[in-house]
C-alpha cells in the first residue's frame, strides 16, 4: 500500500459584464479562473503488474505494468476568456457571435512512465507503466456562431407553422498542447474537435413539445500511447448523432414524454495516426439506440 497526502489552495475570480447598446443589441464579456478537483479514482486507482516466464531463469519476470491512478496528479486548472455580441429580433429569436479562449494550465491525460518491480526471484526490473499523467498545459480557442429562430417572430397571422422553430450553432476551435505526435507537430487537446455544429428543429404549443437534434463533430484526439518523444496518437473519426424528444402535458402538473438517443445507431471508429500521415484502424465503439418513456409530475 502507498499512503500519500495532497493539499492545494486556489483563488478563483470571476467577472461577467453586459452592455446594452440598444434594446436589440447586447455585448457580453466574461473572465474566470476555474479548478476542477479529481475524483479519488484518479489518485488511488489500482496497479496491475504483467509477468511472463523468464526463459533464462526459473520463475516469472515482470514485463510491464498499468495503473488507473496516480497520487501525484494536480487538479484541472484553466483561465477562461469569453466575448459575445447578441442581436435580438423577436420575443424568441436572436443571432450571436462569440469568441473564447481557454488557457489550460494543468490537465490529466494518459501516458507512459517507468517503474521498478521485482521478478519472482526478487531481482528488480525497470518496465514501462501506463497510467494517468499530468499534462504540461495547452489551449483551446475559437469562435462560435449561433441562432435561435422562432417562426412566430417571422410569420404574420400565426397559424400552425408559427409553433415551429430552429436552433443552430457552429463552433470552430483549434487547440494544441505540449506533446508532439510522430510527425513532430503539436497534438490537439484531448477530446476537442476542431469543428462542431448542432442543428435542432422544434415544435411547441400549449400541450405538445417535440425536438429533433443533430450533433456533428470532426475528428478528435482520444488518447495517446507511448512515451515522451514517441507518442502514438489515437483519434476518433468524425461522428454525427441524432436525438429526439416528444412530450405531452396531460394536466397542468403532469407531463408524459418519450426520448430517443442516438436513434441512428452511430458507431464510433478510432484510428492510429503515423508520422507520414498514414492511418491504421484501431477499434470501434458500437452504441445502440436507446429509448425511454416517462412521466414528470410537479407537486
Amino acid at each position: 500500500d502507498t499512503v500519500s497526502s495532497r493539499k492545494y489552495t486556489d483563488w478563483l475570480p470571476s467577472v461577467n459584464a453586459v452592455y446594452d447598446f440598444s434594446d436589440n443589441l447586447k455585448f457580453r464579456f466574461a473572465y474566470s479562473k476555474t479548478m476542477q478537483p479529481l475524483d479519488l479514482g484518479n489518485y488511488g486507482g489500482g496497479l496491475s503488474i504483467a509477468t511472463a516466464d523468464c526463459g533464462t531463469k526459473p520463475g516469472r519476470c515482470v514485463t510491464g505494468a498499468s495503473s488507473s491512478g496516480n497520487q501525484n496528479l494536480d487538479p484541472w486548472r484553466s483561465s477562461n476568456f469569453d466575448g459575445a455580441v447578441e442581436y435580438y429580433f423577436g420575443s424568441a429569436s436572436m443571432v450571436s457571435v462569440s469568441a473564447f479562449k481557454l488557457k489550460i494550465d494543468s490537465f490529466v491525460t494518459n501516458g507512459t512512465t517507468t517503474g521498478v518491480f521485482k521478478d519472482e526471484d526478487g531481482t528488480p526490473r525497470t518496465v514501462n507503466v501506463t497510467q494517468p499523467i499530468q499534462g504540461d498545459g495547452g489551449s483551446v480557442k475559437g469562435v462560435e456562431l449561433g441562432t435561435k429562430l422562432a417562426f412566430s417572430d417571422l410569420l404574420t397571422g400565426g397559424g400552425f407553422f408559427s409553433n415551429f422553430g430552429v436552433d443552430a450553432n457552429y463552433t470552430y476551435s483549434p487547440s494544441s498542447e505540449s506533446r508532439l505526435g510522430l510527425d513532430g507537430k503539436k497534438l490537439p487537446f484531448t477530446d476537442n474537435s476542431k469543428e462542431q455544429y448542432n442543428l435542432i428543429g422544434w415544435y411547441q404549443d400549449d400541450k405538445w413539445q417535440a425536438r429533433l437534434a443533430y450533433n456533428y463533430r470532426t475528428d478528435r484526439l482520444s488518447s495517446v500511447t507511448g512515451s515522451s518523444g514517441d507518442n502514438l496518437p489515437i483519434f476518433q473519426k468524425a461522428t454525427g448523432y441524432v436525438d429526439v424528444n416528444v412530450s405531452y402535458q396531460v394536466l397542468d402538473n403532469v407531463t408524459v414524454y418519450a426520448n430517443g438517443s442516438n436513434v441512428t445507431g452511430e458507431i464510433e471508429n478510432y484510428y492510429v495516426k503515423f508520422a507520414d500521415g498514414k492511418t491504421q484502424y484501431a477499434n470501434q465503439n458500437e452504441f445502440e439506440a436507446r429509448y425511454t418513456l416517462g412521466v414528470r409530475a410537479k407537486f
